[in-house]
């Protein structure tokens, strides 16, 4: 007898729901400064996304790519406009991310 297989479109569906709720949970326990939480919270949405190949681009700009802390402004993190870019500069590692934008 051969396992039962869930359909690619519904394991999609579930796995950006998952997504969704682990981001807010990460949002939440930043709030409550629980940054290790925070941090394995996104790593597991990043690494679900990977899985099931889910974009997580409207999410890409909440937290660093490199520690994958959340931005909590301006307590751990700093924002600047310079030349039709966005530049957020994270406090927890000093990774500085650059982002552009229309004026």
């Amino acid at each position: 007898m051969s396992k039962r297989r869930i359909p690619k479109r519904t394991s999609r569906r579930i796995a950006r729901e998952r997504i969704e709720l682990l981001l807010e949970l990460s949002e939440q326990e930043m709030k409550h400064g629980r940054e290790d939480r925070v941090r394995r919270y996104i790593e597991l949405a990043l690494r679900i996304g990977m899985r099931y190949n889910v974009s997580v681009a409207r999410w890409k700009r909440r937290f660093c790519p490199t520690c994958k802390s959340y931005y909590l402004f301006p307590s751990n993190a700093s924002i600047r406009l310079k030349k039709g870019r966005i530049i957020v500069t994270c406090h927890t590692c000093g990774n500085i991310a650059r982002y552009p934008f229309k004026r």
